[in-house]
């Protein structure tokens, strides 16, 4: 089933991207213990934006999180599922047009900020193979799946 973020959805996750990078993390929901995770709260984010400016506002809210580079032991807190239509962002052959978005993601998956995670299924449909893909996004076979599975494993839906 084919998802797509309205403006409200996205002004919501937004919003609480907001509060996460304002608060603690508590404010957004109660606290999800994770196992190997040293803060003891990971999100999910269910991403399907439309615009290279609600991109980057996204990666901008995740980027307010850092003080400083998390260390490699350290898992992300945020793990971005990518199925919609912004996967073209981070087309190798787009790299020119949105160079700023795939150098900022690149660098919060780098620091340990964001793990980000893109549909095989939306890929297929938007004919975009695993070689047109930057080597730190990470690949599932199909997003939704995804989300439920990491909401079944404790994470928090941003």
């Amino acid at each position: 089933m084919k998802r797509t973020l309205s403006r409200l959805a996205f002004l919501v996750i937004f919003s609480v991207l907001h509060v996460a990078c304002d608060s603690s993390p508590s404010a957004v929901q109660p606290p999800v213990k994770q196992a190997g995770n040293p803060n003891g709260v990971s999100y999910v984010a269910d991403i399907s934006v439309h615009s290279a400016a609600d991109m980057r506002s996204v990666l901008n809210r995740a980027d307010r999180l850092i003080s400083q580079p998390r260390a490699a032991d350290q898992p992300a807190n945020i793990a971005l599922i990518l199925h919609g239509p912004e996967i073209d962002f981070f087309n190798i052959d787009n790299y020119h047009r949105y160079r700023s978005i795939v150098d900022q993601a690149a660098r919060l998956d780098a620091y340990n900020v964001i793990d980000i995670r893109m549909c095989e299924t939306m890929m297929k449909e938007r004919g975009l193979s695993k070689s047109k893909v930057p080597g730190f996004i990470d690949f599932v076979p199909d997003g939704e799946v995804e989300v439920k599975r990491l909401k079944a494993d404790g994470y928090a839906i941003l």
